[in-house]
């Protein structure tokens, strides 16, 4: 994965749509992953505390919060941090506005947040009685 930023460099303001920008090809992949996680979010909330799909979305939540840290948000979100860097030094060059690299910049911050609630409300809920209470809407 080291030739990614790079690649980022060559291609991230090229006037393309959004559908061939790298930027949006990662976020979709990432978004997809932190979208299921949060159905299971919301399904864990419902369950009763002391059944087993609770027991197994609590599993289940912890370990898709954690690879997605890992496997997205360490690596391919650092990427995209980056790459909105390199844009920012020279919009011009990159055919990029303001407004578009702070759209960037607010998406990776909250992908990263999403992720982060999801995994302490799951951790702090598993000793709790009472998990329904602790309600968030991502």
């Amino acid at each position: 994965m080291g030739s990614f930023c790079m690649h980022w460099g060559d291609v991230i303001g090229d006037t393309m749509h959004s559908a061939q920008d790298p930027f949006y090809i990662v976020k979709e992949e990432i978004q997809d992953s932190i979208d299921k996680l949060q159905t299971s979010f919301h399904q864990w909330e419902q369950a009763p505390s002391n059944s087993r799909e609770f027991a197994n979305l609590t599993k289940e939540l912890v370990a898709s919060s954690e690879s997605i840290e890992w496997q997205f948000l360490d690596r391919k979100v650092d990427e995209l941090d980056k790459a909105i860097s390199v844009a920012a030094r020279d919009p011009t060059r990159y055919a990029i506005d303001e407004v578009e690299l702070e759209k960037r910049k607010r998406w990776t911050s909250t992908a990263r947040n999403q992720v982060s609630t999801v995994r302490k409300a799951v951790k702090s809920g598993t000793g709790l009685g009472n998990h329904n209470g602790m309600r968030q809407e991502l």
